[in-house]
């Protein structure tokens, strides 16, 4: 997670995409490189590690506390996310037991990768218009979730 582009407003959702969109480059910077040299797939998989993990952190630690009580449905909405952070740090203990070069090094990222894409899509569909229509400061929690990224660093 790249917490130091600076989004127009430290609005929660506006971060929450930055960080999809960067996890999402990666990703695709990653899959794009098909057979390539190892040292880039290890150095692409670390960067992935690092800020898929940085990004569950913020989420759990931040992102969902701040949201549990204020709005409805929003328990059962993170408790899913939960779920689905346990699958993606599964996977990622598994590449970190892996080099490139193991049979299922690449199959293993692009599971992680379409799981990461359907975690977005409902991220996006319904926890934010949720946000959208609760009164949660959007901005309060925007410049928490930065602040709590800096010390995750």
């Amino acid at each position: 997670m790249n917490t130091q582009v600076i989004v127009n407003s430290p609005n929660a959702i506006d971060v929450l995409i930055t960080d999809h969109r960067k996890i999402g480059e990666l990703f695709t910077d990653y899959l794009e490189l098909g057979e390539g040299d190892s040292r880039l797939k290890e150095k692409f998989a670390k960067f992935l590690r690092r800020d898929l993990l940085k990004y569950m952190i913020i989420q759990e630690n931040v992102f969902f506390p701040f949201i549990a009580t204020k709005i409805t449905r929003g328990q059962d909405l993170i408790d899913e996310a939960i779920v689905a952070h346990v699958g993606f740090k599964e996977l990622i203990a598994k590449l970190q037991n892996m080099s490139p070069d193991d049979e299922l090094f690449d199959a293993t990222i692009k599971v992680l990768s379409q799981r990461f894409e359907i975690y977005v899509g409902d991220m996006e569909s319904c926890f934010f218009p949720l946000l959208k229509r609760s009164d949660i400061d959007l901005d309060e929690l925007g410049v928490r979730m930065l602040k709590g990224a800096e010390k995750v660093d």
